[in-house]
């Protein structure tokens, strides 16, 4: 009973994760082609992907409350296991497609022309993320469940990709295009080798 109480707490935090993270990414979509941010735009495109994690996990909690039957003895709960690597797969995959990003803009640096609109976009987003990474970290925990605790560090690293997009966005600012490249790789490249030697 007490594993099925943890199984339908864990939905509902998948279920909030999904909605705040699309809301962000819808914010921060909108701003990004207002002001022409192509850092925010691709933050916001890695947000619409990483909402893709939190339904990853609702799934897998979801099959775990099944009952046993003759093809699965032992329940559903090996699928909690399943959405885990699934998150796992998400975070590399985001940390690859940041590196690409970032050295072709190495190339190409970029100015916006709404800078303010887009800091205090990235604020809001940076405020939700870190508030989903706590909240995800500490229920996870509660309720023993492996994939939303790694949903909490996939929460952590759209935190630090946001931190990278509100400096390039600062730098871009007072002329310096070339560092949000370089910030932006640094960190994908860290996160990307975290989560290959699953230290993390």
């Amino acid at each position: 009973m007490d594993k099925a109480i943890d199984l339908k707490k864990g939905e509902r935090v998948a279920i909030i994760s999904a909605i705040l993270t699309f809301t962000i990414a819808l914010i921060k979509g909108i701003v990004g082609y207002i002001s022409g941010s192509i850092a925010l735009i691709a933050d916001a495109l890695h947000s619409f992907s990483d909402v893709l994690g939190p339904i990853a996990v609702y799934v897998g909690l979801k099959f775990a409350q099944k009952d046993p039957n003759e093809r699965f003895p032992y329940g559903y709960y090996r699928a909690e296991t399943l959405a885990s690597l699934v998150v796992s797969f998400l975070i590399f995959i985001t940390g690859i497609e940041t590196l690409r990003e970032s050295i072709e803009r190495i190339s190409n640096p970029t100015t916006i022309s709404h800078p303010f609109a887009a800091i205090l976009a990235l604020l809001i987003s940076l405020a939700v993320t870190y508030y989903l990474y706590k909240y995800k970290e500490r229920v996870g925990k509660e309720i023993h469940s492996q994939a939303l605790m790694g949903e909490g560090q996939h929460s952590l690293v759209d935190f630090y990709t946001s931190v990278a997009a509100l400096i390039a966005i600062i730098s871009s600012y007072f002329g310096f295009t070339i560092i949000e490249p370089i910030v932006e790789a640094i960190i994908s490249i860290a996160f990307r080798n975290c989560y290959i030697l699953d230290e993390c």
